[in-house]
């Protein structure tokens, strides 16, 4: 598979939170891995998980809003927004 990355991605497996919009409560994740331009996260569901969103990982001081690039069973492709 082509990978389309200008950025390089790191292995993580950091649990973080998603903080999706209208919502009080954060979703527990899983983020596998990650870039400057995105990552990749492991959800229970993905697809009841808006397009746009915030992840946080209190570990690694990441806090980014966030858009839907890709989706699969349990995984979330997403690329940072500005």
């Amino acid at each position: 598979m082509l990978d389309r990355r200008h950025t390089g991605r790191r292995d993580l497996f950091r649990i973080g939170e998603l903080h999706l919009p209208g919502t009080s409560y954060p979703l527990g994740c899983l983020v596998l891995d990650a870039s400057e331009t995105g990552a990749l996260i492991e959800v229970g569901f993905s697809d009841v998980i808006p397009d746009q969103f915030r992840l946080t990982v209190t570990a690694d001081a990441l806090d980014r809003r966030c858009e839907v690039v890709r989706r699969k069973k349990r995984t979330l492709g997403v690329t940072f927004l500005a």
